[in-house]
């Protein structure tokens, strides 16, 4: 049953170079919460120069599992990242660690470390035997029972211009890459040796790294020229008894601790020949790798659109056949991102973020490695157990089949044999690994031994080359002056014979003369012959000792081709330092020094006439856009002036405007004031009134009250004497009633004339 699981991904950014410090490059990368990185190019610090004209000042963040700034440990790193993959491998998960980037961005470093202070594979060999080391402790307790045994095996190869090599068996073998359905993905012959203790990984690791190829450039003094792959295989094994039946669980686990060679430019590393080829393998290997990780990261968008399946190009190179199961396959896998923190980097870190990013949502089916042999057998045990507990139930109908039980018994001990001897079969591989690699070894020092003897016939015979060479170069720089002199001496051999020839009739008596001159200038001329010849025999002989020496140095050459690995060392070297020295020596035998200075000269002379012509029309062209530029800074400055002076006065006006506009708004209002003013106080005046009426309303309705009262009780009393009147004076009603209108016609008469004057009443 396997488990999807995402790729996790670390970044780690190192601390500024020296290179870059001299550069005068500044830091663009901050670390927020140990999980956010943030790229920000634009800074108010000093800019170094860059090599792209176009850089987004726009600020980039991304988050990821792991971030570590320049003062992060080895440790901190080996225990976020690597410690959780080696307790997941001892219960026989698959594991990987991969370090990606730019080349110098301290990718080996991470993984191998440097001198005390170690990286994360050094460090793994630690922790993982000291837990073994502690597992064999709790064994002793346990006499055999429950009891978990270890096989530890390590690989180390390297992936060079697309050749795979065994760092720990070097040989010319052609190592493929093989896929078995149970095994997964291998590398056939790769030499798988067993190490009990760290002092043997740390051995084979500091011999393999020997062995890899690595380079000097101008981003990185030892600079990774091939991926290199440090596999440790974990194989344990537990016994136990139950119910009565010995019983071993196997399980089988492997940390691939892969160090990638950086993305690199040649405008950047410098890196010219077999170097510049070497960065071209190692940018399109790097190349499918991206290419993988993006299809990986889109295949849920894949799905979503309706497709099933997607093609994964893990084929197009041997670096992503190798990582197919780390990278969407059975394996636990960490991506760790190593970036510059320098703005001159800026576009080498902002990729490697961006694939990191895409890398983290890769998704690994992980599931527990258990023996393909010990699976069948727990069927079987399984099926044997059910047909037991069937016969043994005394209600079953069915009866126990001690023939097909027997048959069962006898399958399991072969497979528990086969199990067996595959186990000590690996020991006996790896014992034959480790003895091919010890007679590698030995050869090998004998070779380098033969190579260094060689090597210093060499350099000795090159010295007597290089003596040869100067003397040639001495004897021809002679014969040159000598053939000269013995020109000169001809011509005046010649000059002399015709005036001995046009004065012997003239002047008879100055024939001795001549003869003497003659014969003085023939005798010079026979020894500058003669000298002439000697420096040619000398030169030709000098010539012969040089041939016979390249021919002797071509021989040892041929010694030194017998090994494959040391010849790849040397060949190119050797080849061009040959070639350099047989065409410097074909050159000075065979060209005329004089004719090639003339034509030099002449050709000097030629461009730089050419060069004075193209100057001179230059300098014309320049000095009339000079002037045409002088003419349009004149018009712009006159333009500037005027502007200026409109601008002036549009201020001016404008200031006055203000100014008008300003004390109008002060004169609205300050008379708003005024206006509100008096209208605050004219309110308060009614207010103060209004009071006043109030108290006097007030008053007066408490003596209206009273005055209510008064009149209500003389009415009262006027009713009764009206009734007591009208009993008396024996009164109609219609009487009564107009004598009553009248005298509330009178009471209100009274009620009026009391409210227009109060004193009245």
């Amino acid at each position: 049953m396997s488990t999807d699981v995402n790729v996790k991904v670390a970044v780690r950014c190192r601390p500024m170079s020296s290179r870059e410090t001299q550069m005068g490059s500044r830091g663009i990368v901050q670390v927020v919460n140990g999980t956010t990185v943030v790229v920000n190019p634009s800074t108010e610090e000093t800019t170094a120069p860059t090599d792209t004209a176009d850089v987004s000042s726009e600020k980039k963040q991304f988050t990821f599992d792991f971030a570590y700034y320049m003062e992060s440990t080895q440790a901190q790193v080996y225990g976020d990242i690597a410690q959780p993959l080696v307790d997941q491998a001892l219960q026989g998960y698959n594991g990987t660690i991969f370090a990606y980037g730019q080349t110098g961005s301290g990718k080996t470093h991470t993984m191998m470390g440097s001198g005390d202070d170690h990286g994360i594979v050094p460090l793994m060999n630690a922790d993982l035997f000291a837990r073994i080391n502690a597992s064999d402790s709790d064994n002793a307790k346990k006499d055999d029972e429950g009891a978990i045994k270890y096989l530890v095996t390590v690989s180390f190869l390297e992936i060079y211009n697309e050749v795979i090599k065994d760092l720990l068996n070097p040989s010319d073998k052609v190592l493929k890459i093989r896929e078995h359905p149970d095994m997964g993905i291998y590398v056939e012959q790769l030499a798988e040796l067993v190490v009990r203790d760290p002092a043997d990984v740390t051995r084979l690791l500091e011999q393999g790294n020997k062995v890899r190829q690595v380079a000097a450039t101008q981003m990185n003094e030892r600079s990774s020229r091939s991926h290199s792959c440090f596999t440790i295989k974990i194989s344990s094994k537990r016994s136990q008894i139950l119910a009565g039946v010995r019983k071993e669980t196997c399980m089988n686990a492997k940390i691939n601790l892969v160090d990638l060679a950086g993305s690199e430019r040649a405008s950047k590393t410098g890196a010219t020949g077999d170097r510049l080829k070497e960065g071209a393998a190692i940018n399109k290997s790097l190349s499918a790798l991206g290419n993988v990780i993006n299809m990986l990261a889109s295949t849920d968008k894949i799905r979503r659109a309706g497709s099933k399946t997607a093609h994964i190009p893990y084929r197009d190179s041997k670096l992503t056949r190798l990582l197919q199961e780390s990278l969407g396959g059975n394996s636990l896998t960490v991506m760790i991102a190593a970036i510059s923190p320098a703005d001159y980097n800026y576009e080498e870190s902002l990729g490697t973020l961006v694939y990191a990013n895409r890398a983290k949502s890769i998704k690994n089916a992980t599931k527990k490695n258990e023996d393909i042999n010990e699976k069948i057998i727990r069927e079987l045990r399984e099926e044997i157990e059910k047909l037991r507990q069937m016969v043994a139930r005394p209600t079953s109908a069915s009866t126990g089949n001690p023939e097909m039980m027997g048959q069962m018994e006898e399958t399991i001990a072969n497979l528990e044999r086969a199990k067996q001897q595959s186990w000590e079969e690996k020991q006996r591989l790896t014992e034959m690994f480790e003895q091919e690699r010890q007679n590698s070894l030995t050869n090998e020092k004998k070779i380098l031994g033969f190579m260094q003897t060689v090597k210093q016939e060499k350099m000795d015979i090159m010295k007597k080359i290089k003596l040869l060479q100067q003397t040639k170069v001495r004897l021809s720089k002679e014969m040159r002056v000598r053939k000269q002199s013995y020109v000169e001496n001809k011509n005046k051999l010649q000059l002399g014979v015709q005036a001995f020839q046009q004065l012997k009739s003239e002047a008879p008596r100055d024939k001795q003369h001549l003869m003497k001159d003659i014969e003085s200038h023939k005798s010079l001329l026979i020894v500058d012959r003669d000298e002439l010849s000697r420096l040619k025999d000398e030169l030709k002989q000098c010539e012969e000792h040089l041939v016979e020496e390249e021919a002797e140095v071509a021989a040892k050459s041929a010694l030194l081709e017998e090994d494959d690995k040391l010849r790849k060392a040397i060949q190119d070297d050797e080849r061009e330092k040959m070639k350099h020295e047989r065409a410097a020596y074909l050159q000075s035998a065979l060209d005329e020094e004089r004719q090639r200075f003339q034509q030099d000269a002449e050709n000097d002379k030629q461009r730089l006439k050419l060069t004075l012509e193209v100057t001179a029309d230059k300098e014309k062209k320049l000095a009339e856009e000079v002037e045409k530029q002088r003419g349009k800074a004149l018009d712009l400055q006159q333009q500037m002036h005027q502007m200026q002076l409109e601008h002036t006065e549009w201020q001016h006006e404008t200031k006055q405007k203000l100014t008008q506009m300003v004390g109008a708004l002060k004169e609205d209002f300050l008379q708003e004031q005024r206006g509100m003013q008096e209208k605050y106080e004219y309110a308060v005046y009614l207010l103060r009134n209004a009071r006043d009426d109030i108290a006097d309303l007030g008053n007066r309705n408490e003596d209206l009250e009273k005055r209510n009262e008064d009149l209500e009780k003389r009415l009262h009393d006027m009713i009764m004497w009206d009734k007591t009147w009208l009993l008396s004076h024996r009164l109609t009603v219609n009487e009564y009633s107009s004598m009553m209108e009248a005298v509330l016609l009178a009471l209100k008469l009274l009620d009026s004339v009391s409210l227009l004057s109060p004193s009245v009443v």
